[in-house]
């Protein structure tokens, strides 16, 4: 029944869990990214807020992250977002796919959290290119909103009997 089912999902299911993959592995490579070009933002911070400035200015970054105001953590916060936010999605995506109506629920949440988040990322100015992460990030999350949404994914996981999801959980 299973693999039946399988071949009768909607593209629109095929697309949210292709998409919703593609987004837990672009967070990956984005928590990278961060440990990578920490000092990038650390730079970027200390240029946004006057107190610091001064510090980056006369003595670089290596002041900064030794002055009187440390730097936020950006690696440590990054990665324990990623392992929640995509652990998460990873958790909700096989519920999903088994037909489970509250699974697309919280992925729909969890998604409206991140863009939250993204945009939150995309007022403070960050470097160039957590400027085009933060944008990459935000469209695919909306693509994946648009797929969990769309009327043939209502349409399969409504058309799911309590049958078919005792089937799969077996």
């Amino acid at each position: 029944m299973a693999a039946q089912q399988e071949n009768t999902r909607p593209d629109s299911v095929r697309r949210a869990l292709q998409v919703l993959w593609a987004l837990v592995a672009f967070g990956a490579v984005a928590v990278l990214l961060t440990w990578i070009f920490e000092d990038d933002l650390i730079r970027s911070w200390a240029e946004g807020h006057r107190s610091v400035r001064d510090v980056l200015a006369s003595g670089g970054i290596e002041a900064v992250k030794d002055g009187e105001i440390k730097p936020p953590a950006f690696v440590p916060v990054t990665a324990v977002i990623y392992l929640v936010m995509g652990g998460l999605l990873a958790v909700l995506a096989p519920l999903f796919a088994a037909g489970f109506e509250w699974a697309r629920i919280c992925l729909v949440v969890t998604l409206l959290t991140l863009v939250v988040g993204v945009v939150a990322i995309l007022i403070t100015g960050p470097p160039s290119l957590f400027l085009a992460l933060s944008v990459i990030g935000l469209m695919l999350t909306l693509a994946l909103l648009v797929l969990l949404l769309h009327k043939d994914t209502t349409a399969y996981l409504h058309g799911w009997s309590a049958e078919d999801r005792d089937t799969v959980q077996r």
